[in-house]
């Protein structure tokens, strides 16, 4: 195991040095090999057996799961929108505050890493793996679901009124802002943690 140690230079780059450092701890070594898989003991377990008693319990119950998730899904949506509406937000500007700052010019993977995909390429994966998919789903039912009960105080017999802000709400700000931004900054800090500490460990630098 090695410490790290993390320094600024004049022209604001930085650097992070490792130093050998002796633990008794080795990576893997509480890991469980099951059919020759490598799996993390205490994180799988106690997933699995979590997944199992729910699929059990859901299984053995199943009316009265129904009622309650059918009961906790509106009550979360509508006690604690404004959690996910904040989160998402904050999201947003910690990624605009991570490409701002030095921080953003970390380089993933060291010094001398290089990309393995063009910019092109990863948009075009970002779209077909994730954000396409939202698109397509939520591009038809947002609009649906305005047009079914539309907000501020429009009436839904009005119907020319209904589509109206259906297509303004679900078609297009709201579409825009839900599937390319409040989306897609969540997956971003989720994906930047794990590479950074994936491929970069103690040996980040500036570009």
């Amino acid at each position: 195991m090695e410490a790290r140690q993390v320094t600024t230079t004049s022209k604001g780059r930085i650097h992070v040095s490792s130093t050998p450092q002796d633990v008794n701890y080795e990576i893997g070594q509480d890991n469980i090999r099951p059919f020759g898989l490598d799996i993390h003991n205490p994180v799988f377990v106690v997933s699995a057996i979590t997944i199992i008693l729910f699929v059990l319990f859901v299984l053995a119950f199943q009316e009265g799961a129904a009622e309650m998730f059918g009961k906790l899904r509106p009550w979360l949506t509508t006690t604690f929108d404004w959690v996910f509406m904040g989160a998402a937000n904050i999201f947003v500007l910690f990624c605009l505050l991570l490409i701002v700052t030095p921080l953003g010019k970390v380089r993933l993977g060291g010094a001398d890493a290089t990309p393995d995909y063009s910019y092109a390429g990863w948009f075009a994966m970002l779209f077909a793996a994730g954000m396409g998919i939202g698109l397509m789903f939520f591009g038809v039912l947002e609009p649906v679901y305005h047009f079914q009960n539309p907000p501020l105080g429009v009436n839904v017999a009005d119907t020319e009124a209904a589509r109206a802000i259906a297509l303004l709400l679900g078609g297009g700000l709201a579409s825009l802002q839900a599937a390319s931004i409040a989306t897609g900054f969540p997956f971003a800090i989720v994906l930047v943690a794990m590479a950074y500490s994936t491929f970069v460990g103690l040996k980040a630098e500036k570009r």
